[in-house]
């Protein structure tokens, strides 16, 4: 049976994604919202400015799943607003995108449910977060507490270079979370889950580093399967 599927998002990934889909036999029609110029060239673009608006398309068009590329709907509840509207999607419920709209939630969980993680604390303010820096020592890791499209992670090497970073962080976001600065290689795990079955994916590997001092890209330089997994 031919499928049409509908993806949410309008960066390089929905491109990737979009691009493997029309390797696909079964996929006969690709839509994007919003897409982008790269997108337009595999299937169709479309404006759809709300969840409803997402769930009214999806029925008309016959779409028969709608997968979520982008962070920010999935943090918002889209996946949870498209299955209570009866629409087939892919993608983490609102409660479980907290993992990634929140740094402070996701270590809390971890430290809840003893998963390894690196020592932290949380400031609410530039100043609180200074005042805890020195209990890191240098350097030490600064992350942003939400959506930041891969670039709120600053690693600083003093404490004017702390400032800076707070400061800049906290124009955007409430909570900061202080972390050890840990040397290593870096490397991502993704899984699909369903109920009590997975499925691993190679381990990706990601240089987000513009040049060796920062700042981060969003996500340029990833590339799977990683030599070091």
């Amino acid at each position: 049976m031919k499928r049409k599927v509908l993806i949410i998002g309008g960066g390089a990934r929905e491109y990737a994604l979009g691009r493997k889909l029309r390797e696909d036999p079964r996929v006969s029609e690709l839509f994007f919202c919003p897409g982008n110029g790269g997108t337009q060239s595999i299937g169709e673009n479309v404006l759809l400015p709300d969840f409803a608006k997402i769930a009214a398309f999806a029925k008309e068009k016959m779409i028969n799943f709608v997968l979520v590329g982008t962070e920010g709907p999935l943090v918002g509840g889209l996946a949870d607003f498209l299955q209570e509207a009866g629409v087939a999607v892919f993608g983490p419920s609102k409660q479980v995108s907290k993992l990634e709209g929140s740094k402070s939630f996701a270590k809390e969980l971890a430290t809840t449910h003893n998963i390894p993680t690196a020592p932290y604390a949380i400031a609410t303010s530039v100043q609180e977060a200074l005042e805890l820096v020195p209990s890191f020592g240098y350097p030490v890791v600064l992350k942003a507490d939400g959506l930041a499209q891969g670039k709120g992670v600053a690693i600083v090497q003093s404490e004017n270079e702390a400032k800076v970073a707070l400061e800049s962080l906290f124009k955007v976001h409430s909570k900061v979370v202080l972390e050890k600065f840990l040397d290593g290689v870096e490397l991502s795990m993704f899984a699909f889950v369903s109920g009590q079955d997975f499925l691993l994916l190679p381990a990706c590997h990601d240089y987000k580093r513009l040049h060796p001092n920062g700042p981060n890209t969003g996500g340029m330089g990833a590339f799977a399967p990683s030599p070091m997994g």
